[in-house]
């Protein structure tokens, strides 16, 4: 099956941000890999990183979508503002970072850092197929174990998705500062 690729035009089809082609081009760049891995299971990784990628970060990405619910995907996305100057302008203490002083991007495009996100994850689903999207049942979660002579006693922790520190930090100019999970105090 040929893997829809979201180019910035808020398709309802689309299944992952980045191609084959250009998975292939980041992990050889950034990771000592050889080119033996088969496109279908590409092209799995990347839908199964791409699923993984929006539903982490939807609430806390910048901006809204574009096409609102008529699109696949999180991106493209309207009204973002990154916090650093255009090209060429040059900054004014006084202004700070803020939107007068950030740089909006195109609602028709979608960002490298986000492609770069998604390889990641997609690097990470290839080696361990679900590894990003766990299943776990808690009430069987195994607390203690016994091994002959040797018995382990688990923390009863509850489950949890793992953190990729490597995505959170490609994509932490696309993200809001603010969590989803906190509020603002307003003074009436």
């Amino acid at each position: 099956m040929t893997l829809s690729v979201e180019i910035g035009a808020g398709s309802a089809t689309s299944e992952s941000y980045l191609s084959v082609a250009d998975f292939k081009t980041y992990a050889l760049s950034n990771y000592a890999v050889t080119d033996t891995v088969a496109d279908d299971a590409i092209e799995q990784a990347l839908r199964r990183a791409t699923r993984y990628v929006d539903g982490r970060y939807r609430h806390r990405f910048l901006g809204y979508r574009t096409f609102a619910f008529s699109q696949a995907l999180e991106w493209p996305r309207e009204g973002v503002v990154l916090n650093w100057l255009p090209e060429g302008a040059t900054y004014a203490y006084w202004l700070g970072y803020s939107a007068v002083a950030g740089q909006i991007l195109a609602n028709n495009v979608i960002p490298q850092m986000l492609k770069d996100a998604v390889s990641e994850a997609a690097i990470r689903e290839l080696a361990d197929p679900g590894t990003l999207t766990p299943d776990r049942t808690p009430a069987r979660q195994v607390l203690q174990q016994t091994v002959g002579p040797i018995t382990t006693v688990y923390a009863n922790v509850a489950t949890t998705r793992p953190v990729v520190t490597v995505i959170d930090e490609i994509l932490s100019p696309l993200l809001s500062k603010i969590s989803s999970y906190s509020g603002s105090l307003v003074r009436a």
